[in-house]
């Protein structure tokens, strides 16, 4: 039998059969649910903040739909945290929004760089391809 995704977000446990249920591990279940529902809206909160800055090419716009979203300094870290491992925005982001908290976590740092090193990486690649695509539509035009 296939599970939907409901199933899969608010049963996220799958308990044997026998198991009884402790006020424990209730708590540990109701605990674990809500950190999955949690990690569900930093991902909808990012997707809106991606689909604005796609939209408008705007930051000022982007600003808008956080002010909007209402964060705390914790959601607000969760949000800087998945854009910056999600979108090819994040690094731009992080350096408008929040560049002060790259030197305070190590870990966090060592994402940005590398994400940074990943972009610049592939402008090159892209650069190269669009004069690679340059050059061969002059040869077709001189032949």
């Amino acid at each position: 039998m296939e599970k939907n995704i409901r199933d899969l977000v608010y049963n996220p446990k799958v308990l044997k059969p026998g198991v009884t249920i402790t006020k424990e591990l209730k708590a540990y279940l109701d605990y674990d649910k809500d950190c999955i529902i949690r990690a569900l809206y930093h991902f909808i909160d990012a997707a809106e903040v991606m689909e604005t800055y796609a939209t408008t090419k705007s930051w000022e716009e982007v600003e808008r739909t956080i002010n909007n979203q209402g964060h705390s300094g914790f959601t607000f870290s969760c949000l800087r945290d998945v854009l910056l491992d999600y979108s090819i925005m994040g690094v731009e982001f992080i350096d408008r929004f929040d560049p002060d908290s790259i030197s305070t976590d190590d870990e966090r740092k060592k994402a940005y760089i590398e994400r940074k090193a990943y972009l610049e990486q592939m402008g090159k690649l892209i650069n190269d391809l669009e004069h690679i695509k340059h050059v061969k539509g002059l040869n077709r035009t001189t032949r």
